[in-house]
């Protein structure tokens, strides 16, 4: 579990996010959510969060700009 990365919003995703290695709340995530995770986007659910999630782990994995290649 510790290699899973989990993004969510609302209560019933607290007790993934606290299993999981990287438990995340979108922006606009009920608070108890945000308390019990490692990181918030910026963004909104539905609004690019999911994306913002992407590119954090690229990046910190290094593979961000050779994954953005692949689409231009």
């Amino acid at each position: 579990m510790r290699e899973i990365a989990f993004l969510g919003d609302d209560l019933p995703d607290v007790s993934i996010i606290r299993k999981v290695g990287l438990g995340v709340a979108v922006g606009d995530a009920h608070e108890f959510v945000v308390k019990n995770s490692n990181w918030q986007t910026m963004s909104h659910g539905g609004c690019g969060a999911v994306r913002e999630l992407a590119e954090l782990i690229l990046g910190a994995q290094n593979k961000l700009d050779s994954s953005l290649i692949d689409f231009l």
